[in-house]
């Protein structure tokens, strides 16, 4: 059983890129774009991104995907912290089980 805080990185399996926009020598846009993949946690794990910068270097923070555009509230001090996903569950459900094959591996 896994303790609270465990980061061993087998909880849930993400795609994901980073593409960072520089002008004038300093970061003016970063595009991070995941794709949940798989889960393994029973846990409501989620998916935080750190930024080692203070909450006031940032203008703004939003998540955008096919249907709706949400403002990010940063979380932190000298450092600002987004909630990316609040729960993995959420973004990827577990898979439903097949009622019949269920019984077939039992009765088997």
């Amino acid at each position: 059983m896994a303790a609270q805080g465990d980061y061993d990185f087998n909880d849930a399996v993400f795609n994901y890129n980073i593409e960072e926009t520089k002008q004038d020598g300093l970061v003016k846009q970063i595009a991070f774009s995941v794709l949940p993949v798989a889960r393994g946690a029973i846990y409501d794990n989620a998916l935080k991104l750190l930024i080692n910068t203070p909450i006031s270097n940032i203008t703004s923070a939003v998540i955008k995907n096919k249907v709706e555009t949400t403002v990010l509230v940063p979380i932190a001090d000298n450092q600002t912290l987004f909630i990316i996903i609040d729960k993995i569950e959420d973004a990827l459900p577990p898979p439903k089980v097949n009622l019949f094959l269920k019984m077939f591996q039992i009765f088997k």
